[in-house]
C-alpha cells in the first residue's frame, strides 16, 4: 500500500503545480493573463449592471404597478400571514361579491397569467376561447320586459 494513496486508487493526473497535499487544486486565484483578462470582462460587465438591491427594489415595483385590483387583493391576502383556510375563505367571498362583469374580468387575469407562465401553453400556443359575459336569464328578461311595458303605459 502507497502511504501517499491509502485507498489504493490511482488518481487521475493533475494538470499544474500541486499543493501541499499533492493536488493541483487550490483556494489560490489562478494567476497569468489569461485568468487577468476573463477577470477584466466580468469585470466590465458587472460595472454596466445596477446595484442588486436596487434592481430587486425596481423589480417589486413594477411587478406591484402591473397587478389588478383583483391580483392586488390576493396577493395582499396571500403575504397577510393568515392560515390557508382564512385565505381561502376570503377569496371566496371576495369573488362571491364581485359583479358578473368583474368576475368575467378575474377568469380573464387568470386565463392570460396561465399562459404567459405555462410551459405547455407556450409550446402549443393554447388560445383560450373568449368567454361571452354573462346575460340575463330568460326570467331576468320577462322582468325587464314587463318593467318597459309599465313605464311605456305610464308616460302615455
Amino acid at each position: 500500500m502507497d502511504p501517499k494513496n491509502p485507498t489504493g486508487f490511482s488518481s487521475m493526473p493533475t494538470y499544474g503545480p500541486a499543493n501541499d497535499s499533492g493536488h493541483a487544486d487550490s483556494d489560490e486565484p489562478e494567476k497569468g493573463p489569461a485568468a487577468d483578462l476573463i477577470r477584466q470582462k466580468i469585470e466590465a460587465l458587472y460595472k454596466k449592471e445596477p446595484p442588486a438591491k436596487e434592481e430587486l427594489k425596481e423589480a417589486k415595483a413594477e411587478i406591484a404597478k402591473a397587478r389588478s385590483k383583483h391580483q392586488k387583493f390576493m396577493y395582499e391576502l396571500s403575504t397577510s400571514g393568515k392560515p390557508l383556510a382564512e385565505i381561502q375563505t376570503a377569496w371566496h367571498k371576495y369573488y362571491i361579491d364581485l359583479p358578473d362583469n368583474e368576475k368575467h374580468a378575474v377568469w380573464q387575469e387568470f386565463y392570460a397569467e396561465h399562459d404567459r407562465t405555462s410551459h405547455y401553453a407556450r409550446a402549443t400556443q393554447v388560445q383560450h376561447p373568449e368567454p361571452e359575459p354573462p346575460k340575463a336569464s330568460p326570467i331576468q328578461h320577462h322582468h325587464a320586459k314587463q318593467t318597459h311595458q309599465k313605464l311605456k303605459t305610464v308616460s302615455q
